[in-house]
């Protein structure tokens, strides 16, 4: 599939930060095709071994590697949003891409112990209200999460985000949330709290490229 708009957008607003090399971050397509039942079905068969996705996913990865002359030698981050995030673990699994980050915005899985070796840290972002299966399983409202592991039961570096907002929807009277579509702006956006969101988004990735803590980003955006 061709890179979602709202995906580009975030790439576009990290590369244009300074002290980063844009070659050294990747994102992913979505791989969805608007019907859920089909999507669900097309990504637990890849799961077990049909490998379409992956394949996919590796077409597009080594793309994106020759384009930028290979990786650079501090690895690579990988942005994967919603259903790339699985199949580019078998990717890595099956290519050994030197991938130090995987930045997993609303994005389901079944291997969170099953993480290649290459990967150092993954920073696995969920909206409160976001509806795709498994996605909030690891995010509980008492920020207990449990950690990423490689095969072999070692930790890997793990940040886990839960992304929430506070404004009260008026049609409900409750707290609007964050849900699937919410966690990067279109080009028409003008929502504030998608924008800041997105904002987040921009400056933890960043952030977590540099190798720096990113922790200390949590109190600058209520999303």
């Amino acid at each position: 599939g061709s890179l979602p708009e709202k995906v580009q957008n975030l790439l576009d607003s990290i590369a244009g930060l300074t002290g980063i090399n844009p070659q050294s971050v990747i994102g992913l397509p979505l791989y969805e095709n608007g019907n859920a039942v089909k999507d669900v079905s097309s990504w637990l068969l890849d799961f077990f071994g049909t490998n379409i996705i992956t394949n996919e996913v590796i077409h597009k990865m080594d793309a994106e590697i020759l384009a930028r002359g290979g990786i650079p030698d501090e690895g690579i981050t990988v942005v994967a949003y919603s259903g790339g995030f699985q199949p580019l673990l078998k990717a890595i699994e099956q290519r050994g891409y030197k991938v130090h980050t995987i930045v997993a915005i609303g994005a389901p899985t079944l291997m969170d112990r099953k993480i290649p070796d290459e990967v150092k840290r993954i920073v696995y972002v969920a909206g409160d209200r976001d509806s795709i299966p498994l996605v909030n399983r690891f995010v509980s409202l008492e920020n207990r999460y449990p950690d990423f592991q490689h095969r072999d039961g070692t930790k890997v570096e793990t940040i886990n985000l839960r992304l929430t907002n506070s404004a009260i929807n008026p049609d409900t009277n409750k707290p609007r949330g964050v849900n699937h579509t919410e966690y990067f702006i279109a080009d028409d956006t003008t929502d504030r709290y998608i924008v800041e969101t997105h904002r987040f988004l921009t400056n933890l990735i960043f952030r977590s490229q540099l190798g720096l803590d990113p922790i200390d980003l949590l109190n600058q955006v209520d999303a």
